[in-house]
């Protein structure tokens, strides 16, 4: 049993197509490797219409070493794929325990 210590970012954020998705997803494999995704469903008030605005949204996790750069990078793309004004991430540190 071999113990590394790694980053697992969680990006959030919403797309407006499946196709749109799996483009993303693509990315991801392409610069990190892999991912796991969570479907979800949530929602946020517009500042200018007051309105309640519910969506499907998604979380990604991505397990690295890479540098931060690159997960800033891939919300960049992820704004401009979906046409999205924010995309959200958060880090953890984790023991990843490979069996």
């Amino acid at each position: 049993m071999k113990t590394n210590i790694k980053s697992k970012y969680n990006i959030l954020f919403a797309v407006n197509k499946d196709t749109e998705l799996k483009q993303i997803q693509n990315y991801i494999c392409d610069v990190f490797g892999g991912y796991s995704t969570t479907r979800m469903r949530g929602g946020w008030k517009d500042n200018e219409t007051k309105e309640v605005i519910e969506e499907v949204s998604y979380k990604i996790e991505i397990i690295t070493d890479k540098n931060q750069n690159l997960i800033q990078t891939l919300c960049n793309f992820i704004k401009e794929v979906a046409n999205q004004k924010e995309v959200f991430y958060y880090k953890e540190m984790i023991n990843l325990v490979v069996c």
